[in-house]
C-alpha cells in the first residue's frame, strides 16, 4: 500500500500524508525534506565524539555514496574546544569532492550510517571511513576543494538543508585543522537519500 495524500479542495497548503501504517506525517509544506525523509526511513547520520586536531590539515571523514538516487547533506554539527590551553583559538573544517580512498591502516576505521527512523532496516549504499581518536586518516589526494567553515570555541550547527547533494558514486572528504593551537573537536553529520 502506498502513502495516502490528503488535501483540502483547492488549498495545497493544507496537504498532509498518511503513510501505510496509518501515521499522519503532518503538512508536507510544514516540514523540511530531511524531516520528511526521516519519517520514511531515508535519513541517516554518522559522526565522531572526539577527534584530536592539530595545526596540520587532516581527514576525519570520508564517504562514497553508491546508491542509485541522490544523497543530500542535511546538517553538519561541529564542536571545538578552542584549543587545549587558551580555549579561544579558531579551527577550520573543510570539505572536498573526489578524494582518494584513505590508506588501510590503524588510523582508519570503517563506519556505517545510522538510520534515523528507529526500527527501520533500510540501509544507505556506500562506504564510510572515520579517523580514529587522536589520529587523522592518511589520504593521498584530497580532491577538489568545495567549502570551508571557520569555527570559534563552542558548538556550531551548519544547516546545509540539501544544498550539498551527492550523485551516485560521488566521493566526499571532510578535514579539520587547528588555526593556531592543538585541541579536540567532534562532529555529527546527517543527510537523506532522495525519494
Amino acid at each position: 500500500m502506498s502513502d495516502l495524500i490528503l488535501q483540502s479542495a483547492g488549498i495545497v497548503k493544507n496537504r498532509a500524508i498518511v503513510n501505510e501504517n496509518g501515521q499522519l506525517l503532518a503538512s508536507v509544506e510544514s516540514i523540511s525534506e530531511g524531516s520528511f525523509a526521516s519519517n520514511q526511513g531515508r535519513a541517516y547520520a554518522t559522526g565522531l565524539p572526539l577527534v584530536a586536531v592539530n595545526t596540520t590539515e587532516g581527514s576525519v571523514l570520508w564517504l562514497n555514496y553508491t546508491g542509485t538516487k541522490t544523497f543530500s547533506i542535511g546538517t553538519f554539527f561541529l564542536g571545538w574546544d578552542g584549543g587545549t590551553v587558551s580555549r579561544n583559538k579558531p579551527m577550520y573544517a573543510r570539505f572536498y569532492i573526489g578524494s582518494s580512498v584513505p590508506a588501510d591502516n590503524a588510523n582508519r576505521q570503517q563506519s556505517g550510517w545510522v538510520n534515523q527512523l528507529l526500527g527501520s532496516n533500510q540501509t544507505l549504499d556506500g562506504n564510510v571511513f572515520l579517523g580514529t581518536t587522536g589520529n587523522y586518516m592518511d589520504v593521498a589526494d584530497l580532491g577538489n576543494f568545495a567549502g570551508v567553515a571557520i569555527l570559534n570555541q563552542g558548538e556550531t550547527l551548519k544547516p546545509f538543508e540539501g544544498i550539498i547533494t551527492l550523485t551516485p558514486n560521488t566521493v566526499m572528504s571532510f578535514t579539520f585543522q587547528a588555526a593556531e593551537e592543538d585541541g579536540f573537536a567532534s562532529f555529527f553529520i546527517t543527510g537523506w537519500e532522495g525519494p
